[in-house]
């Protein structure tokens, strides 16, 4: 198998997708740790995020179901 094939595989593609989300948790905490708690514009996207993790995971879990 090679690398090419490698990226074109579905499971590959999701791992990507959850790689990234987990770069921008740990931006947006280190951004949140940055101004003590105190922005309301970074907890709300923070908010955002977790509700996007969320949709992405579930996407995922129907797409297993459906394959």
């Amino acid at each position: 198998m090679g690398v090419a094939e490698f990226f074109k595989n579905r499971d590959v593609m999701w791992l990507n997708v959850f790689i990234r989300d987990v770069i921008l948790v740990g931006l947006v905490g280190y951004l949140q740790y940055a101004t003590y708690f105190q922005s309301k514009t970074i907890f709300f996207i923070s908010g955002m995020l977790l509700v996007y993790i969320c949709w992405q995971l579930t996407d995922y879990l129907n797409e297993k179901k459906r394959l």
